[in-house]
């Protein structure tokens, strides 16, 4: 029997980035339908990546039955479900796979959708061979073999079961084709500034050394260049070090001039756009590839490894140009960032 109910959204259970909660606000501010996140709570919480509409139990603070009822209590008033990474909500989240709770979810009137982020639907061996630079190369093979199956059967389930699926960065289209993008979304007036960026003075760089054990951001690469620029008086280099709260880090990116993101990735994500949205210049990696798949090319200098020493100094010589490029970042955050371009995206998988 069809649902005549309004349609209404939950997304979770992860709130990667506080993208969960974002995406959700956007859907209730642009379509005018309830939506809201949900994330689990964390023994030992050290940093809260952005705020979440609903905390559900952690599975190692409570029994997974009593976490379970918790969470269909939860959907009871939901309509849809945005799974982030293939997470199972109702089963083992250690063991089990989301495609073990879908039937039972349907059976609960709830229309079931993935949202993957990353590293749970990106092929290594597909990232290397489109980048001579990928970050998996700096990866164990044994590593890389694992992460490579674990995609594989997420690949493989969302294709058999038919699952409707969207990736919050453009790059894992070219992974998952049956995806959409969802782009990323950010409160653009946390993060608005009025300086004016490269015009004058000892410019801040700014770079959020990876935390994980195996590299991502390629800073390894990027950090040398900056404390050797720094050491010569050309730049101020602020690494952030540390589980820097989220709550500081408008303060912290609006005095920079420069955002180092990442360089090995192919692809740009949170930091990135918050960057952008206040106005500094971005250097990255996106690629020609990826560029071409979007709708306007970001406002995103690309650098290499290999080259990132020279585009550091070609942004020193030639800083007029690329405080240009830096100003037309939050007008590109409000297009394609600021939740509307999000919602229009969710706006068919929720039948509005």
């Amino acid at each position: 029997m069809r649902d005549r109910r309004m349609p209404s959204l939950a997304i979770g259970p992860l709130n990667t980035a506080g993208q969960a909660y974002r995406w959700s606000e956007a859907v209730s501010r642009e379509l005018g339908i309830s939506a809201w996140s949900f994330a689990g709570t964390r023994r030992r919480v050290r940093r809260i990546d952005g705020p979440a509409h609903h905390r559900i139990p952690h599975h190692r603070l409570r029994p997974r039955m009593i976490r379970r009822l918790w969470l269909e209590c939860l959907l009871r008033s939901r309509t849809h479900v945005l799974v982030e990474s293939m997470v199972p909500l109702l089963g083992d989240l250690r063991h089990g796979v989301l495609h073990d709770d879908v039937g039972l979810l349907e059976e609960r009137g709830l229309t079931v959708g993935v949202i993957c982020h990353g590293s749970d639907i990106r092929s290594p061996e597909r990232h290397m061979a489109r980048l001579d630079h990928s970050y998996f190369r700096l990866w164990g093979e044994s590593v890389r073999n694992n992460v490579e199956e674990q995609v594989a059967r997420r690949r493989d389930a969302l294709e058999v079961f038919g699952t409707p699926s969207f990736v919050s960065t453009p790059d894992l289209i070219l992974d998952l084709p049956t995806a959409t993008w969802l782009p990323l979304v950010v409160d653009s007036r946390r993060w608005a500034s009025d300086r004016n960026v490269l015009r004058s003075g000892r410019p801040v760089v700014l770079h959020a050394p990876s935390q994980r054990k195996l590299s991502i951001k390629g800073t390894e690469f990027i950090e040398p260049v900056l404390v050797d620029l720094d050491r010569r008086g050309l730049i101020e280099y602020r690494a952030l070090t540390g589980l820097v709260p989220h709550s500081r880090m408008p303060e912290l990116v609006k005095e920079a001039d420069v955002l180092v993101e990442q360089i090995l990735a192919g692809s740009y994500g949170v930091a990135a756009v918050e960057g952008m949205a206040a106005g500094c210049l971005v250097i990255g990696y996106v690629g020609d590839e990826v560029r071409s798949m979007m709708p306007e090319d970001p406002p995103i200098l690309d650098a290499t490894p290999d080259g990132f020493a020279g585009t550091m100094m070609r942004v020193l010589e030639e800083r007029n140009g690329y405080a240009d490029l830096a100003a037309s970042g939050p007008a590109y955050v409000e297009r394609i960032h600021s939740g509307r371009l999000s919602a229009s995206v969710l706006s068919p998988f929720l039948g509005v």
